[in-house]
């Protein structure tokens, strides 16, 4: 109780803290004058979410050649934007997002890049925002017109400064469903931002044929093993026997990727690896880059929820993702038709046989998502029979 309690203090402070600092740099800093056509997107989540909206940042500029757009982005994307979408921006801030939360001269430095232009637009397109990230940005930063999305709170933990941080904005996008898939979320922002219609614009993902790729066969398939949370990673023992299962099935070579964070796990297995030549372990031993090329030339594709999932269907692979629905069921996962006919969910049985009952549930603000079924209740047989009907 004590704890928590100094928690909320730290929390409440933090905000007063640096909001009082962002107010000192607004007034120390000269006001820039307005640059005609020139727009800032805030876009402060992760790859997979920057994959789902990188196809309208294209349109835009097709449609607008003359605009020049900034982008204020999370550091994670950082390698993927320079290699792939460079030429989209005529700059880029790149945050890392925990010193931004906790180092207020880190905070300070990158404040002071982004109000040193004057925008004519400001867009946040992301369903749910952070007050002390995309809010505290679009408070301090010089723009025309700023526009968000009018969200949940599922991100903010107080209804006061739900409402505080929605004056920031002069324009809000309303939400018309809460568990709309994300890529046609993104669809409607657009089209409520620009007045024009984004309906025509396609999830893909081209990889210029420069990009770095490992020595692997000509042909094989790719289990993708990490995930950013460990409640959404399916077994390591899992994956092993599925991949035995697989081989047996298909004869095709399985590559296993994953984060460095993801070798613990598969301790048990790494001598496995050398007694099975046609199961090569890539797991902690790629870049992004090198990923998403090897991503793009296998057969098709086995992931948890993760980035790795929306990069695949983005390329247009095969792809089979292993999730509990604990991140945004209905809004991430699973992929309507109409965007992709290669992607297929294998959920916990509870929740599959009544997914359309569940998603409201889960897209509600106060649920707690550690209540959903365990990825582990998912087995084995359940994720290789569903590829022998799909396959």
């Amino acid at each position: 109780m004590i704890k928590k309690l100094l928690y909320v203090v730290w929390d409440w402070g933090r905000w007063y803290l640096f909001a009082f600092v962002e107010k000192m740099l607004l007034w120390l800093t000269p006001k820039p004058p307005v640059n005609r056509n020139r727009i800032l997107i805030v876009k402060l989540d992760n790859i997979g979410d920057y994959i789902l909206f990188r196809n309208y940042i294209y349109a835009l500029k097709n449609e607008y050649p003359h605009f020049e757009i900034t982008l204020v982005g999370n550091i994670q994307c950082s390698k993927f934007v320079r290699a792939l979408d460079q030429d989209l921006f005529v700059a880029c801030i790149w945050v890392d997002i925990k010193p931004f939360y906790k180092n207020i001269l880190y905070r300070i430095k990158k404040m002071t890049e982004i109000i040193k232009v004057h925008y004519t637009q400001l867009i946040v397109p992301r369903y749910s925002t952070y007050y002390l990230c995309e809010d505290s940005i679009v408070k301090v930063a010089y723009a025309q017109e700023k526009i968000g999305t009018h969200h949940h709170w599922i991100n903010i933990n107080h209804p006061y400064l739900f409402k505080k941080t929605a004056t920031y904005y002069t324009r809000l996008y309303p939400v018309k469903s809460i568990a709309l898939f994300e890529y046609l979320q993104h669809r409607q922002f657009m089209n409520f931002v620009f007045h024009k219609d984004f309906s025509l614009v396609k999830l893909s993902l081209d990889l210029p044929s420069t990009l770095s790729k490992k020595s692997l066969p000509y042909s094989y398939i790719v289990f993708f093993v990490g995930a950013s949370n460990t409640l959404r990673k399916w077994g390591a023992q899992n994956y092993w026997a599925l991949a035995l299962l697989c081989y047996k099935q298909f004869q095709c070579p399985i590559v296993f990727c994953g984060d460095t964070s993801d070798l613990k796990n598969f301790e048990p297995y790494i001598d496995l690896f050398n007694d099975n030549p046609a199961l090569v372990n890539l797991i902690g031993k790629t870049t992004i880059l090198e990923l998403l090329a090897i991503l793009n030339n296998a057969q098709w594709v086995v992931t948890n929820d993760t980035m790795a999932c929306h990069a695949a269907v983005a390329m247009n692979k095969k792809t089979f993702v292993i999730s509990n629905g604990m991140t945004a069921l209905g809004r991430l996962l699973p992929y309507p038709k109409e965007i992709s006919s290669n992607a297929t969910v294998i959920l916990p049985k509870s929740i599959e046989s009544k997914i359309d009952e569940i998603v409201p549930i889960v897209n509600n603000p106060l649920f707690d998502h550690t209540q959903l079924p365990s990825i582990q209740s998912i087995s084995v047989p359940d994720v290789f029979n569903k590829l022998l009907e799909v396959v």
